[in-house]
């Protein structure tokens, strides 16, 4: 489950991307099988496991999911699919049928290939995704909000070298 800052987007609706996730995240828990398992990871900067080993009780399942909350900052994509690799991996053959689903906004800021110091980042990703794409069947939710422009603040300046209530401040935005 994104956790990601551009989850807190509302929709439409008045929802946020987030609230949207979190309810698909809900529906997909309530369709499970007994005896299905359920784990939950919250993709964020430091993604972490709200729900680490597979899940049977349902309904704690679906608290857990509940009461997840967006972060304050980026998804770190890398780290997040080499924790659901690795996850697959630890459960083995345990469960027939795997499925993982990214439940995402889709953000160009998370998804977009990213380039490491060795510049081999995208390709180790790929590689990742591939390796959990054998595992198990992946599917992408896209919960993002069509027409959504990310503005960032690049540039802060003040009018005066001292700064007091009511002093002019100039922000630069960028679309």
């Amino acid at each position: 489950l994104d956790a990601s800052m551009s989850m807190s987007a509302r929709t439409a609706d008045g929802k946020t991307c987030f609230d949207r996730a979190r309810e698909l995240a809900l529906g997909i828990v309530k369709e499970s099988n007994p005896g299905d398992g359920i784990c939950l990871l919250l993709m964020k900067d430091v993604p972490s496991w709200v729900i680490a080993e597979p899940a049977v009780e349902l309904g704690k399942a679906a608290r857990e999911v509940e009461n997840v909350r967006p972060a304050h900052g980026n998804a770190n994509v890398s780290a997040a699919l080499n924790m659901v690799s690795a996850k697959l991996t630890e459960t083995g053959a345990r469960f027939d049928g795997r499925e993982v689903y990214f439940i995402t906004d889709l953000q160009r800021s998370t998804w977009a290939p990213g380039q490491s110091a060795d510049g081999k980042k995208d390709a180790r990703e790929k590689t990742v995704l591939a390796e959990i794409q054998q595992k198990a069947r992946a599917i992408f939710l896209d919960v993002g909000r069509d027409g959504l422009q990310n503005v960032g603040v690049t540039s802060v300046t003040l009018g005066d070298s001292l700064v007091t209530v009511g002093s002019p401040v100039i922000v630069m935005a960028q679309v």
